[in-house]
């Protein structure tokens, strides 16, 4: 007589490290001109695998940049849900606030403002271990110089101010500081809208390089397709304040199936009449 064979185990699943759900932001009206609020994210949802890109892409005023900035509570969303590595992050405030801003730390679209004139490089780097008051002086300084290292910046000129880099170099400098506190999750804000195209995939493939390094997750922000389909691994589709298409970065790119998505692929140059121009890959 043999024994029953017991059913195999269910296979584990993995929380994704980042979970938005229904996610929305309304900007009352200010002024009595101005009867009605201003729905600029509505209802947005997406979840973020842990050492993925995920991108979010549409035109100017899609919502793109308020849907980011209120999951990092650098504005107050209306309504919704994020969590992040398990935690409620709309629920959190004081100390616990502050602790999980250490790991989830951004990178500004112009990397000639969000550097501080006033600062040496290697204590723009080092700003933020001074704020969560880790390490010694001596620790951060030696910390900082080798972030510069790690993103391509000799430390040698760590001394320097901000406005003696190029363009690129600055955002090389705001990489490392927000990398420093060794976060899980970095939200990137148009990272090389900024940048001369030259300078754009030299850029793109250091955070590629860094992601698979410091096994990183990005949330990116694009508005570049090409940049979009050679970057990211997913993207969702952001219309006024909406997502409308959502799934793998290639597949959405060169078969989009909503007509918004279908019309800004049609506004990329060398796509006319339905024939798509084959969409290179930076560098």
């Amino acid at each position: 007589m043999t024994a029953d064979r017991l059913p195999d185990a269910a296979p584990d699943v993995v929380a994704p490290l980042l979970d938005v759900r229904g996610l929305t932001k309304v900007f009352e009206a200010r002024r009595a001109r101005r009867a009605e609020p201003v729905v600029a994210v509505d209802q947005v949802s997406f979840q973020v695998e842990r050492g993925e890109t995920f991108g979010l892409i549409g035109e100017s005023g899609s919502g793109k940049t308020t849907a980011i900035r209120c999951l990092l509570r650098l504005v107050e969303p209306t309504s919704g849900a994020v969590t992040f590595g398990g935690d409620d992050v709309l629920a959190l405030s004081g100390p616990e606030l502050r602790t999980l801003r250490a790991r989830m730390q951004v990178l500004f679209q112009d990397p000639y403002s969000s550097l501080d004139s006033r600062m040496s490089v290697r204590d723009i780097v080092a700003e933020p271990l001074t704020a969560h008051r880790r390490m010694s002086r001596q620790q951060r300084r030696h910390a900082a110089e080798e972030m510069l290292r790690l993103v391509g910046i000799d430390p040698v000129f760590g001394g320097r101010r901000a406005h003696t880099f190029s363009g690129g170099q600055r955002q090389r400098i705001a990489l490392a500081r927000a990398l420093i506190l060794n976060p899980e999750l970095v939200v990137l804000d148009e990272p090389v809208s900024a940048l001369d195209v030259s300078v754009q995939a030299q850029i793109i493939n250091m955070l590629r390089e860094m992601q698979a390094r410091l096994s990183l997750t990005y949330v990116v922000v694009l508005h570049d397709l090409a940049v979009a389909r050679y970057f990211c691994d997913r993207v969702a589709v952001m219309r006024r304040g909406r997502v409308v298409e959502t799934g793998p970065a290639i597949e959405v790119i060169d078969n989009p199936q909503h007509p918004y998505t279908q019309e800004l692929l049609a506004a990329v140059p060398g796509r006319h009449g339905g024939e798509e121009e084959t969409v290179h890959a930076p560098g």
